[in-house]
């Protein structure tokens, strides 16, 4: 596929894969595949290095026979969790090495490098480098939202986002990908790439909330226009609701999933409730569950998370200096559990959720939402994305004549 992008997300318990691309704006999605590892990581740090390495490693040559694929990865863009995330603004310029005063690439590269050589915050790493605007002899009156190359100038200038991670962070990260024979061409972070696939289905504009409800920590971000801004986070997602109605039957987490898949959360009154699962404990009694029993886990396990989850919001609300939102766009695949997205829905009186779901035939479920928002972001940036193997001192000018 022409300008096709591989994306890598690594969650907890789990490494998901999706290739695809864009065309007339929109993302398409030729293979997607998600594998279990569990323990491989917890609440967005890596635990188990080894086998997370060995499955990257086969991705350089990959096999589903049941979807009669074979994919050769060399280069993908990878997803980051944003625990510790952070923004900066970044604002450089550079004299035009050309005699002829023309905007080239290598200006351009030379710009990203200044950014590059920027200080980090301490024990912090950046990640990415998102142009915002390009001006010509610093008028910033006349701001160019694609790097001017061919234009005529004395000067350009950048203004940038830097995104940046705990240094910890972006070392697991590497280390994963060690001895795998796969380039990280891009990293992005999360909340990013969601504010790219709200931003394209035209569910936002101006400045709103975007909440990532991941596998095991829930980020809120506070987001202007296209990017996000300021982010803060809790350790309670999805594995936390199933290991909670795993822990107090013992049925395991399989069987966890499959109560909240068929059942969830379902408080409608029937007049009879037949059981929904019967079991063996540990002892070797007969139990049962019914739809009262599974409600109550499930009511218990939101009271404590929007405990959590308001308490964050409030930090966000702060930094925005009390603006009032009318909307906040959720990206959450354990609202595809029955019943879940509307106990979710009922939680928030001031503002209108929005449930956050890819359109792309293949990947309609919200745990592809970052994914498939990182094809638009590499899309987009192709050509000015800040990849952190770039030297500009292997760079020369040819001059034209």
């Amino acid at each position: 596929m022409k300008n096709s992008y591989q994306v890598i997300d690594i969650v907890d318990s789990k490494v998901r894969l999706l290739v695809g691309t864009v065309v007339d704006d929109k993302p398409i999605v030729s293979y997607v595949s998600e594998k279990e590892i569990p323990n491989a990581v917890f609440r967005g740090d890596v635990s188990d290095f080894p086998s997370l390495n060995d499955y990257l490693a086969s991705f350089t040559s990959f096999n589903d026979d049941k979807a009669r694929v074979k994919l050769e990865i060399s280069d993908a863009t990878v997803l980051y969790p944003p625990l510790g995330f952070q923004v900066y603004k970044c604002l450089k310029s550079t004299n035009v090495g050309s005699s002829s005063d023309i905007v080239d690439n290598i200006d351009i590269e030379n710009l990203l490098e200044q950014v590059r050589k920027e200080t980090a915050p301490s024990d912090s790493e950046f990640v990415d480098i998102i142009p915002d605007a390009y001006y010509l002899d610093e008028d910033r009156s006349r701001p160019y939202s694609e790097a001017p190359i061919g234009s005529r100038a004395r000067r350009v200038s950048i203004s940038a986002q830097v995104h940046t991670l705990p240094r910890r962070i972006v070392k697991n990260y590497k280390d994963v990908f060690k001895n795998t024979n796969i380039n990280i061409t891009k990293r992005i972070v999360t909340p990013f790439a969601l504010c790219a696939l709200a931003i394209q289905q035209e569910l936002v504009s101006g400045q709103y909330i975007i909440v990532d409800m991941s596998n095991g920590y829930t980020s809120i971000s506070l987001c202007h226009s296209k990017y996000p801004v300021f982010s803060t986070h809790f350790l309670l997602g999805e594995n936390d609701l199933i290991s909670k109605i795993d822990l107090f039957y013992g049925i395991g987490k399989e069987k966890a999933i499959e109560l909240l898949d068929l059942y969830g959360y379902d408080n409608r009154d029937l007049g009879f409730y037949p059981a929904l699962l019967e079991f063996e404990n540990q002892n070797g009694e007969k139990k049962t569950i019914e739809q009262k029993d599974l409600n109550n886990i499930i009511i218990s396990f939101f009271n404590d998370y929007f405990r959590q989850f308001d308490n964050s919001l409030s930090t966000i609300l702060q930094k925005a200096q009390n603006t009032t939102f009318d909307v906040v766009v959720i990206n959450s695949p354990m609202s595809e559990y029955h019943g879940i997205e509307e106990l979710i829905k009922n939680h928030f009186t001031n503002m209108k959720p929005i449930f956050l779901k890819p359109k792309s035939i293949g990947a309609r479920s919200a745990k592809y939402s970052a994914c498939v928002g990182s094809l638009l972001l590499c899309h987009k940036y192709s050509n000015t994305f800040a990849s952190p193997t770039n030297i500009v001192s292997q760079l020369s000018r040819v001059e034209k004549k």
